[in-house]
């Protein structure tokens, strides 16, 4: 996804006639100079201002009205990563903010996704990346890097296979209840197919809610529906 851009066109298409602005916030003031450097080179009505804290971005009057934040996190605690960008929210609630990371992990990604983040990179990545990110979210559409990406896809593949896995623990019985359930069977009607007390069926029900750990017939539906082979 990287790639060198010669024309100055090419990094904003369709803003050349509007100034775009980032704010760039990092505790590195060489990274800075460099990011501003690079991306003032990729357009030419765009703008950098940088700081190392959040709060001086915000005091600063030069920068009333951002396009977007790029956030420089070095590795720490994930709370405090999960922090700065709350208090980018905070402050620029509609301002998309992205994340220069050293390093991530899908759980950071996602409470990070659920605070409003709109872009990820890594500093690895370089900084072509960086500018594909931004063109991004300038647009209104969510970035998240080759990397951070199949931490997400990982992530859930597991979940899938954890939740399958319980689907086995179930009895051919209990398969074929929930089989019935998720076709839109009433416990009295299943009752009557497989021959037992409408209680047994209830009986069945709860078990399988809970082997499953669902809490309705829809998100029964939905786990039965993984590839438990």
């Amino acid at each position: 996804m990287s790639g060198n851009y010669t024309d100055k066109n090419e990094f904003l298409k369709g803003k050349s006639k509007i100034m775009i602005k980032v704010g760039l916030i990092e505790k590195f003031p060489a990274i800075c100079i460099g990011l501003q450097i690079f991306l003032e080179q990729q357009a030419e009505k765009i703008s950098v201002v940088y700081s190392s804290q959040i709060r001086d971005i915000v005091s600063s009057h030069s920068v009333e009205k951002l396009d977007v934040i790029i956030l420089g996190l070095y590795e720490s605690s994930e709370d405090s990563h999960l922090a700065k960008i709350s208090l980018c929210k905070k402050y620029f609630p509609s301002v998309p903010v992205v994340v220069y990371a050293d390093i991530a992990n899908a759980a950071f990604i996602l409470e990070s996704l659920k605070l409003g983040l709109m872009g990820l990179v890594l500093k690895e990545d370089g900084l072509d990346e960086v500018a594909h990110c931004i063109k991004a979210v300038v647009e209104g559409k969510h970035y998240l890097n080759s990397f951070a990406t199949e931490l997400l896809l990982n992530h859930f593949s597991q979940s899938g296979k954890a939740r399958a896995s319980n689907f086995v623990a179930l009895s051919e019985k209990e398969r074929i209840v929930a089989e019935h359930l998720v076709n839109g069977m009433r416990p009295g009607e299943i009752a009557r197919e497989l021959n037992l007390r409408p209680s047994t069926v209830s009986t069945f029900k709860r078990t399988i809610f809970k082997k499953t750990r669902v809490e309705n017939i829809i998100n029964l539906k939905t786990f039965l529906e993984f590839d438990v082979s």
